[in-house]
């Protein structure tokens, strides 16, 4: 029996060193994987925060040596804004501007004779901005929530008398205000020995509405009232009973009335009815001569009437007054026209089928420029008591 000999297997000299090399390498490998290159890359971000955190150093001590600089432009930016804000504050005060136009017109020597104020708008800024350049709003313009977005103004017409100086003056003043009022008409007419008369209007504008009760107190400092001390004390001169001798004879009470007022008046411009009846009254807004009729007849006593002014028709009966019972009196209420524009007038026509006297008493009409005309006159018609 043949014994076979164990074979056994031992590393040479260069396979073992080639051995460790290999083990040495993989060594280094994972050393830059998991160590080496981790670090890196953490040196690397280091770094870039900590230039980023240099050049933000740097800034801010740029910026503080300019503090003070920025401190001066802080106030002076808040001047500006105080300033800005006591030329369109965030209120709207008629008080306030009712005040600058008396002391202007005081200080200017300018006779103020109307002011009306045609009430106070809050429109978005874009369409109040259109409305100013006489522009469109585009349809898909929402305006924001936003109190900034709105603009709060109002629209005042304001009548004068004076001369040109007075009244370049008045404006040149209006200008310098530290309340914005802004011009945006002026309608200049000629009047008696070189003075002028005419038309302002004038926009006066703020913020949105302030919040809450945040409005300033204005203290006007008016002079004391005078007149007489008892308003049913009779005025020097006065008669009782309007003795026709002895003093002028008193109107008598009317049956029907006319009454002409301004343009510029919130009041109708012209109105026209029966005495002492308001449910009688028909009246017009246009700033027009106006057509009117009255229409008066007599059947057993009573007398039948019908009006018309400006299209708008009325119709009733009345009895004979018993102060002028052969008189039908028809009272026009007028007054002297504000400016050039001031159109407002009628021009009646009677017709009178009855035995009574038509008397229309006109009074306090314009001189120069009559608001009341005569029109077709039938019948007996007496123009003036």
């Amino acid at each position: 029996m043949n014994n076979k000999s164990k074979v056994s297997y031992h590393l040479s000299k260069s396979e073992f060193w080639m051995l460790i090399i290999l083990v040495l390498v993989v060594v280094v490998a994972l050393s830059v994987i998991y160590l080496i290159t981790p670090a890196t890359d953490a040196l690397a971000i280091t770094q870039q925060e900590y230039e980023a955190a240099n050049t933000r150093l740097q800034l801010l001590r740029q910026d503080n040596a300019r503090l003070q600089e920025y401190l001066e432009q802080e106030a002076a930016a808040n001047a500006e804004l105080e300033a800005l804000k006591l030329r369109m504050p965030d209120y709207y005060s008629q008080e306030i501007t009712l005040a600058t136009f008396d002391a202007l017109s005081e200080k200017n020597m300018l006779e103020i004779v109307s002011v009306s104020f045609e009430g106070v708008k809050t429109d978005p800024r874009a369409a109040f901005l259109a409305q100013i350049k006489h522009e469109s709003v585009k349809s898909d313009e929402q305006p924001s929530a936003n109190a900034n977005d709105y603009i709060r103004y109002e629209t005042i017409q304001l009548g004068f008398s004076g001369t040109y100086s007075a009244l370049y003056g008045f404006i040149g003043d209006l200008e310098n205000e530290a309340r914005a009022i802004f011009m945006r008409e002026l309608v200049i007419s000629r009047a008696e020995e070189g003075a002028v008369t005419g038309g302002l209007t004038l926009l006066v504008m703020s913020g949105a509405e302030a919040e809450g009760d945040e409005y300033p107190n204005y203290d006007y400092g008016a002079p004391a009232a005078t007149g007489k001390a008892d308003p049913f004390a009779a005025f020097p001169g006065y008669i009782e009973g309007g003795d026709a001798e002895l003093g002028e004879q008193a109107a008598p009470s009317a049956d029907f009335y006319i009454i002409l007022n301004s343009y510029n008046d919130n009041a109708g411009k012209a109105s026209m009815g029966r005495y002492l009846q308001a449910s009688s009254e028909v009246a017009s807004q246009n700033n027009a001569r106006l057509n009117a009729s009255l229409t008066v007849s007599e059947d057993n006593g009573v007398i039948r009437y019908s009006y018309e002014l400006d299209g708008k028709k009325y119709s009733g009966a009345i009895l004979p007054n018993e102060e002028h019972p052969r008189q039908i009196v028809v009272s026009v209420l007028s007054r002297a026209r504000v400016d050039a524009n001031d159109r407002v007038g009628v021009q009646l026509s009677v017709t009178n089928n009855t035995a009574l006297t038509v008397v229309v008493d006109v009074r306090n009409d314009d001189a120069a420029s009559p608001r009341f005309l005569a029109g077709t006159m039938q019948g007996t018609v007496q123009i003036g008591r």
